[in-house]
């Protein structure tokens, strides 16, 4: 079957899919206008020895133009008494894929299969389908599935069809684009089973798809990385640039510096020159891992070699410096680039105003916007406008993010707001207390069916919160929960302090009751604020059983404000018992309180009607041996009478402190 050829390595696309690598067609895809006859004139009337041969040449040679009706050739052939065979329906199979006419590839496909005839479908009718689904699937046809990708193979063996290195090398690359990485795995490891060479195709598709999918990717990258350096060894002089600079890219993704080095030594040996994208590579691997010096002096050597710079080489030695703070040099290879009139490109531009945002340099943030925006001297993206509003935010700017969301919402369809354009704006808006636009742009969201994500909900109604907004902020809340989005810490802290805030405290105690229920952890903040809002309206009893839950909390560990609160609101409500209690697990674990609720524990000590005498004693005891040793002053009338009630005619502080009397500390 000549129609059909493997293309080499240097004819792989970026992503190189199995369209790219395998069954492609060796004819000149020119769509003239010859008849049949001077078809066959000019070669020799059935010269291929066979009607039907002769025709299939015909329509390898001419091919199909978008438009055409494939199955007209079936029936110009059936009206001329030429059944066709398989490599008719294979040659109009693969053209109608190729021409976009999915449709009557498909359905050329199910008359192949249920024919009765001689037709019969053959590897290459599957290889050519599986070649097919990949270019479906580039066309987000939902068709194509995990499950319908197993299918093909099923479907071959139940046929007897043996797949070859083209069905493997496809059907692996497919399985990377619709997300079973470990099927390609299982499917990689069945064609070795099987006696089955991989190639230079299989491991680019490997290389390339461990680089974006499985979780143990690093590890399978290294266990394949032995394999492959054994096909090289056995290829000496076949293998070019490219699936050396696969290798190195993976192993960038993964920050390998020695796989990195590995297959630097591996060309050197094989004589495989680095090319500007191998240069461009190991420089976005040093930036990467804060190398800035190797990637600055790989640039320098570019030059030396007169390797042949472009925008995309300068991007990635920008970034590298960018990311390790050296703007200076950045922004002189940023002029040395437009000095030597490569022209910017939209990545660069966008990196470049990452790195005004991080010096807070408003004059060159507003400058890049002038050239990308107002001049037009590069065609912006959303992301660029993303990273603009970020560094409005970082220079204080905020006034100006309502009038750019306007102008992004002018670039029309083209160019839509995503979830990061607001999310950074309402973060935005929310520092400069500019909530009604938070409101107006919420309201937009909506009207589009934006999918707002948990974050978002929270970031608007933080912003609320704090603006005293209770009514807009409960009201976003509802719609959250309306959209069954469960809330996480995050929103029941902000939801908590609202009611908390606005004098709502029993449907703040609910919140708080409903994550406990759900078992959604809450920070230290929102607890301090439900103990006093307890103590506050007198629920001492649920303040005592919040604390101590919180204090089985290993999590969570409990702060001086926290034991402030608890043990003055204890001795307020008469629970002296349990003040103490508390006030010994704060010298258990160090906290030194503030000097009146000592003085508020002693003094009810002193006066209590309940507490026995020996606990009066042990408890004054220990709280005056803590602040002696840690020389916390207290009322000198109420020391006295401490000292005395536990029978001591001296203080607990050393003799130093005393001399000294040092100013009060104050906690």
């Amino acid at each position: 079957f000549f129609f059909f050829k493997q293309k080499t390595a240097y004819e792989i696309a970026q992503r190189l899919v199995g369209s790219e690598m395998c069954i492609r067609d060796s004819y000149r895809a020119a769509l003239i206008d010859d008849s049949l006859d001077t078809f066959m004139k000019e070669r020799g009337c059935w010269y291929l020895g066979t009607p039907v041969q002769t025709y299939n040449a015909y329509i390898k040679h001419k091919g199909l133009k978008s438009g055409d009706n494939p199955f007209q050739v079936l029936v110009q052939m059936r009206e001329q008494g030429i059944i066709p065979d398989t490599t008719t329906y294979n040659t109009l199979i693969d053209f109608s894929f190729q021409i976009g006419n999915v449709d009557a590839a498909l359905e050329l496909f199910g008359q192949l299969t249920k024919s009765k005839s001689d037709a019969q479908p053959d590897v290459i009718s599957y290889n050519i389908y599986l070649k097919g689904m990949i270019i479906r699937f580039n066309k987000c046809d939902l068709r194509v599935t995990p499950a319908a990708v197993s299918q093909v193979f099923k479907e071959m063996n139940a046929r007897k069809l043996t797949p070859n290195a083209i069905s493997y090398n496809t059907i692996i690359d497919l399985c990377f684009l619709v997300g079973v990485p470990k099927d390609a795995l299982c499917y990689y490891e069945e064609m070795s089973s099987k006696n089955i060479l991989p190639d230079l195709y299989t491991y680019s598709i490997l290389v390339k798809g461990l680089k974006h999918n499985p979780e143990n990717g690093k590890a399978y990258y290294s266990k394949l990385f032995s394999s492959i350096q054994e096909y090289i060894q056995k290829h000496k002089g076949e293998i070019d640039e490219i699936l050396f600079n696969s290798l190195i890219d993976t192993a960038v993704h993964y920050k390998d510096l020695e796989k990195i080095n590995s297959v630097l030594l591996l060309m050197k040996e094989h004589g495989v020159s680095h090319s500007t994208v191998t240069y461009g590579i190991l420089i976005k691997a040093y930036g990467q891992n804060n190398m800035v010096e190797q990637a600055l002096n790989t640039f320098e050597e570019m030059k030396t070699k007169k390797v042949e710079i472009n925008e995309v080489t300068f991007g990635c030695i920008i970034d590298a410096c960018i990311k390790s703070s050296r703007f200076v040099e950045a922004q002189k290879l940023y002029e040395e680039m437009k000095a030597a009139k490569i022209p910017s490109n939209i990545v660069i531009c966008t990196t470049l105003l990452k790195s005004y945002a991080k010096q807070k340099d408003f004059a060159r943030i507003w400058d890049m916007y002038e050239q990308v925006v107002v001049k037009r001297e590069i065609q912006p993206n959303i992301v660029f406008y993303n990273a603009f509003l970020e560094s409005l935010i970082q220079c204080q700017r905020s006034d100006l993010l309502w009038e750019v969301y306007k102008q992004i919402e002018k670039e029309g369809a083209s160019l839509k707001p995503d979830i990061i354009t607001y999310s950074t704006l309402i973060k935005g808006l929310c520092k400069g207390h500019y909530m009604d636009e938070i409101l107006v742009l919420y309201e937009q969201m909506k009207k589009r069916n934006t999918v707002i994500d948990e974050v978002l909900f929270n970031s608007i109604m933080h912003g609320l919160n704090i603006a005293g907004r209770t009514a807009e902020c409960h009201t976003i809340y509802q719609d959250m929960i309306s959209q069954n989005i469960p809330p996480s810490n995050v929103t029941y802290s902000i939801i908590i302090k609202l009611y908390s805030k606005s004098g709502e405290f029993e449907k703040a105690l609910a919140m708080f009751d409903c994550a406990e229920k759900d078992k959604v952890e809450l920070g230290i903040i929102v607890y301090t604020c439900m103990i006093q809002g307890c103590i506050k309206h007198k629920k001492i009893e649920k303040a005592i059983n919040i604390f101590e839950k919180l204090k089985m909390n290993p999590a969570i560990v409990v702060d001086q404000v926290i034991y402030n609160t608890i043990v003055n609101g204890c001795v307020y409500a008469g629970k002296l018992h349990k003040a103490c209690l508390y006030t010994q697990w704060a010298i258990n674990d160090g906290i030194i309180m503030a000097s009146d609720i000592y003085n508020n524990v002693l003094k009810n000590i002193l006066t209590s009607k309940i507490m026995a005498v020996g606990e009066k004693k042990s408890n004054s005891e220990m709280i005056l041996r803590f602040i002696g040793s840690n020389q916390i002053e207290i009322n000198e009338s109420i020391n006295e009478k401490s000292r005395r009630l536990i029978g001591q005619s001296s203080d607990f502080r050393s003799s130093a402190y005393q001399q000294m009397r040092q100013p009060k500390l104050k906690y």
